[in-house]
């Protein structure tokens, strides 16, 4: 059931629950079926994720303000509120995620946390927003084509962007071994 709430969840984030050839609007109205039988926890889940997605802060704060949503509700392909707002770029919905306890270090299917999504795209801002609330900047994707590589890695792979990539390995570099892994390494 989780995996086809995700699904739905991914027609909702696209806009597509009416499309128009006949073999779409058929799953469509499958989709749109099994949104009225997820349970109102998923449901609830999913509009959490869509906030989050869309960078409605006020939305995401209605809702965790509720406290009965999956704040670490896993998408399809295993992304979370958290790492979604961090690769949208939405640092106040990441802020108010970090608040409501969302987990920092989770993997999507790929092996990626939050921060080494920020890490790839050069966003310092963001990078700094989850090494200070306690984000481990030494863990390694455990997947995928980047299998191995840790947000400092990611980082130096940004090219045609050296003043991002200094910044962001700055960053990187001086959370390693201080105080701020230390406090969120369970997280």
């Amino acid at each position: 059931m989780r995996a086809l709430c995700s699904t739905l969840l991914l027609c909702l984030l696209a806009g597509n629950l009416s499309p128009p050839n006949a073999r779409a609007r058929v799953r469509a109205q499958r989709l749109s079926s099994l949104a009225r039988t997820c349970n109102a926890g998923a449901r609830g889940s999913i509009t959490l994720f869509k906030a989050a997605y869309e960078g409605e802060a006020e939305t995401l704060q209605r809702l965790l303000d509720k406290d009965k949503y999956d704040v670490d509700f896993r998408s399809e392909y295993g992304q979370t509120p958290l790492y979604t707002a961090t690769l949208n770029n939405h640092p106040e919905c990441m802020r108010k995620l970090i608040r409501a306890g969302a987990k920092l270090n989770l993997v999507d299917d790929d092996g990626w946390t939050a921060l080494m999504a920020a890490a790839a795209f050069g966003e310092s801002k963001l990078i700094r927003i989850l090494l200070e609330a306690g984000a481990n900047p030494t863990r390694r994707a455990t997947g995928g084509p980047h299998k191995g590589l840790n947000a400092k890695d990611l980082a130096k792979n940004l090219s045609g962007k050296p003043t991002m990539q200094k910044r962001c390995i700055e960053l990187l570099e001086g959370a390693t071994g201080c105080s701020m892994l230390a406090s969120g390494s369970q997280r």
